[in-house]
């Protein structure tokens, strides 16, 4: 395995060394003269232009070009000149007139036109803006970085009309577009209006605030390489926000500003996923190679989503239509992916499949390796390994694989149809044989999460859309214990327990613009869930225990939101109301967003609102044998109480000016109604459990610089988040998982095709229960007695582990496209815990049997849970179109 993996990082860096060093152009020219464009490339790639000035001093070009070979970007900006151009040498480019050159002529009747709006003042991309041909049906939405394709029967003396709120209507013919590359439009603010600053590259490309500045919008495709990833992790890209962490290092196990996880809300178009991560955690559930963007609400989000009190996390997948097959495959040492793009109706309908495999069943990599003996260590299956004993024979196989498949039709401009479909799975077996006393133990566990929705979006005009969205969601979990003595006929212990959630949803939402600068939302929200855990244990020689649960509940929710935006200010302020039927319980949710800018270069922001959940996990140690995923989903009971009910509101600013960004955010949220089965707190009250609340205060800041190709980004929050069980403690004490202090150092630069990155964070340690005491007692098992030392534990939460940091790093080639070939690529080599850092996730005491041949060992046993040691990967992958 060792010989393997440097066999691959040999590969790896060979690419780097003998890659070919093809020029490839990436430029926006606006009415930029010739000579200019000339300065800029010689400047950016080492390379030299030989041409008398009087030859192209007149000469003014247009374009945007991304990742053009050289030779095919002179060729172009050139095509309409009578100049031709010559590499002499490599780097050495001649230009002199041509008098035998045809000019390009005028473009077909019916053209294409392709555009890139931006706001005039800041350059910045107005996504969203409206773009349709005038007097017909040919229109478009811009997409997020401003861009449009039209294409359609129509000729260039029609008019090509750009709108969209708080900006004047600018109108063109279509003949300014003939035989041009995507051409920039820039919209002039309407008098008595000034841009909501809007930050493209809120941390880095591809990650970006939208209008509502408590919306972040991350673009996967966009995205650098992260440090210690080797491709795309939607969870782990959220991870990258203030007030976003994840204490024990997992992909999905998010904490959104002193949230718990299952406080998220999760959807994948649309579709809420219950189980949104694979290996335990360790990998996000979704493929990022098929992922448009994923919107984050971290503080009060908007009143069309319900039903948690944290954050959400909306993910959309790609909704483009190809303009041809678009395929990918790669693999690094966890897994393998594929996808497929495919246009089946020109322009108008297409097919996006994907499909990621595990190949860990079969071939132990050294990533996951690493990834199991985190996941693993102090189960069964850890001791099991370690084992050495040739009586015994161990087995062990896991897997995961997720996939997706998406319709898109758009029969007209203004209708828009899709239907997506989501499923997620991971299947872990593991036995073992005991040949001298010829008995056999096995475990399986499966978890399966899957989901369909049904979307249908109208754009009556140019004020009014609706949106129609159906979607089923099914999350179901099960585990199976067998102890088998093989004399026996009938299993000495038989466990069986399952954990099921049915969701079902419609949602019907119409968007309507009152004029420039009033608009209204709203819209109707029916879910009915129905959830269910039932746990069994038969005993050969003892009596059976079940243990069983079902309960439905449905929520009709209706939801209003009122947007105002002028010169300085953008005002949203909205009313959620819900009646949950198992409780008979009216729940109102008020949430607003105040934003002021007082200068293009500064923006104040306020936000807060009330939201409630009707669904949560449960955490029961006792659920399976492994020690992994023993949390449960339960349905709020017949108590009007029993719903958690969150209150945050936030206050902060982000400046931006030369190259500097500083956002900075104070929260404070308060969650009431939780239980402390709900936060781990069965191990200090056994079967009991209390209610209490959880007061949340903190501040979020931002602060980043970016020089040309390398930039850099420090994200630190302060925070505190407490406990309140009167049942437990006088006192309030911190919550598990609170963090005082979180600290990132992000560095990323890009030279050509290769990209590195590096990145250190530090977390303060995590609060646990330490020892005051231990007692000594006897226990008796068929007439033998034992000695044992049990801990007597302190104040809950009184003491904190060791601090927590960590170095990762990052680097990937990319192989772009050229005039000669249809295909990219690249290859990826990433280090999590590049120093090996020991860091401890939790601390716990258990009774400890006193051995007679060694009285030293007194005290009861103390188990510590480490996180992942030194990690490597390895990625590779392709892409044709």
């Amino acid at each position: 395995m060792t010989k393997t993996f440097y066999i691959l990082c040999f590969c790896f860096i060979s690419s780097w060394t003998f890659a070919q060093q093809e020029i490839f152009i990436n430029i926006e020219i606006v009415n930029e003269s010739l000579i200019q464009v000339f300065d800029q490339v010689e400047r950016d790639h080492e390379i030299s232009f030989s041409y008398n000035n009087e030859l192209i001093k007149d000469i003014v070009v247009n374009g945007i070009f991304v990742k053009t070979p050289l030779k095919e970007f002179l060729t172009e900006i050139l095509k309409f000149e009578k100049i031709k151009f010559e590499v002499v040498e490599e780097k050495y480019i001649l230009i002199s007139p041509d008098l035998n050159k045809k000019l390009a002529t005028l473009a077909p009747p019916t053209i294409s036109v392709c555009g890139i709006v931006k706001d005039e003042l800041t350059l910045e991309a107005i996504y969203f803006a409206n773009a349709y041909i005038k007097n017909t049906t040919i229109g478009t939405s811009c997409e997020v970085d401003g861009s449009f394709k039209l294409k359609g029967s129509f000729t260039e003396k029609d008019t090509l009309v750009i709108s969209y709120v708080g900006y004047q209507t600018q109108e063109m013919l279509v003949k300014a577009f003939r035989n041009k590359p995507c051409r920039s439009i820039t919209l002039i603010l309407n008098d008595y209006q000034t841009p909501v600053v809007k930050v493209m590259g809120y941390i880095m490309d591809g990650v970006y605030l939208g209008n509502d500045a408590n919306e972040v919008k991350i673009q996967p495709d966009n995205i650098n390489q992260l440090p210690g990833q080797v491709e795309p992790d939607i969870m782990q890209s959220i991870q990258l926000l203030p007030g976003v962490i994840s204490p024990d290092e997992s992909a999905s196990k998010i904490h959104i500003r002193g949230g718990t996880p299952d406080q998220n809300l999760v959807l994948w178009d649309n579709i809420p996923v219950y189980h949104t991560g694979h290996f335990f955690g360790s990998i996000s559930a979704f493929n990022p190679y098929i992922v448009d963007e994923v919107n984050v609400w971290r503080g009060a989000f908007g009143v069309e989503y319900g039903g948690r009190v944290s954050g959400v996390v909306d993910i959309q997948s790609n909704n483009k239509i190809p303009e041809k097959i678009n395929l990918g495959v790669g693999m690094n040492l966890t897994h393998g992916h594929a996808f497929a793009k495919i246009p089946i109706w020109k322009e108008k309908s297409a097919f996006i499949l994907s499909y990621r495999r595990s190949f860990t069943d079969f071939w132990e990599t050294p990533t996951f390796s690493k990834l199991k003996n985190k996941v693993f260590q102090g189960t069964k299956i850890e001791d099991g390994e370690a084992d050495d004993n040739d009586l015994i024979e161990l087995k062990n196989k896991f897997k995961f694989y997720d996939a997706n498949a998406k319709w898109i039709l758009k029969p007209t401009a203004t209708d828009e149809i899709q239907v997506s479909f989501f499923t997620g799975k991971n299947s872990l077996e593991y036995s073992l044989e005991d040949i001298e006393d010829e008995l056999d133990t096995s475990d399986e566990l499966d978890l399966d999460n899957w989901g369909i929705s049904a979307n249908w979006e109208k754009k009556w005009n140019n004020k009014l859309s609706t949106k129609i969205n159906s979607t089923y969601s099914d999350f179901i979990y099960n585990y199976q214990y067998i102890n088998q003595q093989d004399s026996l006929t009938l299993p000495i212990e038989d466990i069986n327990k399952s954990n099921s959630v049915i969701d079902y949803r419609i949602r019907l939402e119409g968007r309507y613009l009152l004029n420039d600068q009033h608009s209204l939302m709203g819209g109707y929200h029916f879910t009915s869930q129905e959830v269910g855990y039932n746990i069994s244990e038969k005993l050969l020689f003892e009596e059976n225990i079940s243990e069983e649960n079902n309960s439905s509940g449905k929520t009709q929710s209706l939801f209003l939101d009122y947007a105002f935006q002028n010169k300085k200010w953008l005002l949203n302020g909205g009313l959620r109301y819900n009646y949950f039927d198992l409780n008979a319980g009216h729940f109102f949710e008020p949430r607003f967003s105040i934003q002021w800018q007082p200068k293009l270069a500064l923006k104040l922001k306020l936000n807060g609102g009330i939201s409630h959940q009707f669904i949560g996990q449960l955490v029961d140690l006792e659920l399976n044998s492994l020690g992994v995923n023993n949390e449960i989903w339960i349905l709020s009971d017949e108590e009007k109480d029993s719903a958690i009910k969150g209150q945050q509101f936030a206050l902060g600013f982000l400046y931006k000016k030369k190259g500097w960004q500083i956002d900075v955010e104070g929260y404070f949220k308060k969650l009431e109604n939780i239980t402390s089965l709900s936060t781990s707190f069965n191990t200090m009250v056994s079967d009991n459990f209390s209610t209490g609340t959880s007061n949340i205060i903190g501040v979020d800041i931002l602060l980043k610089k970016r020089w040309k190709n390398y930039r850099t980004w420090i994200s630190y929050t302060l925070a505190k988040a407490d406990y309140t069980f009167e049942e437990l403690s006088e006192n309030s004490f911190p919550a598990f998982h609170d963090q005082r202090h979180t600290l990132s150092w992000m560095h990323m630069y890009k030279w050509k095709n290769l990209e590195l990155s590096l990145g250190w964070n530090f977390h303060s340690g995590l609060p646990f229960t330490p020892l005051e005491d231990a007692e000594l007692t006897q226990l008796e098992d068929e007439g033998e007695e034992y000695d044992v030392i049990t801990p007597v534990l302190s104040t809950i939460n009184s003491a904190r582990l060791i601090p927590y940091h960590r170095l990762d790093f990052s680097a990937t080639y990319s192989f772009p496209k050229s005039n000669t070939k249809r295909w990219e690529g690249k290859v990826g080599f990433s280090i999590q815990n590049m120093y090996n850092r020991y860091n401890v996730f939790s601390t716990s005491f258990s009774d400890n049997i006193l051995d007679e041949d060694d009285p030293s060992e007194d005290d009861p046993l103390e188990i510590d849970k480490g996180l992942l040691e030194f990690t490597p990967n390895i990625l590779l992958r392709f892409e044709w179109n």
